[in-house]
């Protein structure tokens, strides 16, 4: 007999255990790369996973289920209490695979009430450091910190104490993490 709540082994040692939070971790932080080798490092249980709700899968496009897939990934991510991913993973990627599939097989009907761990507060600071990575493309990781830190509120001088530079030394820093935004936000 069938159990109605399939949990795939991963079989992962203690190393790759560490190192899949260490990636998940990186994923939740907006980092694609991570993301994607994440993905790629579960396609054998997430494989199975869609094989046993092939059912939901007849007469979709094999790009819609793949698609689907991998956003289903990224809602566990966002739902992710940030340790034990593989577990948190074993228990809750199936339903977060079902309600996608379901809901683009039949719109409106697949929709299902968030589970409670899907429904907390989102963080400020998470968010903020989230809103930062996507803006800080191509920043240097020093240069990230001093867009974060000013977005906090903290001045100029008071950042030139705390690093032990001068005013003028940070104000040209300033710039430069001003001018990389601007030339990769360019204004409409």
């Amino acid at each position: 007999m069938r159990s109605k709540h399939w949990v795939p082994d991963l079989g992962l040692t203690p190393a790759e255990v560490v190192d899949l939070d260490r990636l998940a971790t990186a994923a939740r932080c907006g980092h694609a790369a991570a993301r994607n080798q994440l993905f790629a490092r579960l396609a054998g249980p997430i494989g199975q996973m869609t094989f046993r709700r092939r059912r939901l899968c007849r007469g979709l496009e094999p790009d819609e289920v793949t698609s689907e897939t991998f956003l289903a990934l990224a809602d566990l991510l966002d739902a992710w209490p940030g340790d034990c991913f593989d577990r948190f993973f074993q228990e809750h990627y199936g339903r977060c695979l079902w309600r996608r599939l379901a809901a683009l097989r039949w719109p409106g009907r697949g929709i299902l009430p968030l589970a409670p761990w899907h429904q907390e507060q989102p963080d400020p600071e998470a968010a903020a450091v989230l809103a930062v990575a996507e803006l800080a493309v191509g920043l240097t990781p020093a240069e990230g910190w001093l867009l974060l830190s000013r977005l906090r509120g903290a001045s100029l001088a008071d950042l030139a104490t705390r690093l032990g530079v001068s005013r003028r030394t940070l104000e040209r820093r300033w710039r430069a993490v001003a001018r990389t935004l601007r030339a990769a936000w360019p204004s409409p």
